[in-house]
């Protein structure tokens, strides 16, 4: 298991480059990190990897992870 402290700004270890996700709750995930709400801002997540017909193909799961 990798586990990471919140510091200095940094090129992230994960880009998300689309979302397809009308829903604010990312945003207000970063804004809480970027408002030195660690604690509030630590979430699990998973990243999850679809076929063009939309089967799960891979799955990665974060613990406690923030943005």
């Amino acid at each position: 298991m990798i586990k990471k402290l919140p510091g200095n700004k940094k090129p992230p270890t994960i880009t998300l480059k689309r979302a397809k996700n009308v829903s604010m709750d990312l945003y207000n995930w970063h804004k809480d990190m970027l408002d030195g709400k660690v604690m509030k801002a630590r979430k699990n997540a998973s990243i999850v990897l679809y076929d063009y017909e939309m089967g799960e193909v891979a799955r990665w799961n974060m613990v406690n992870a923030w943005v």
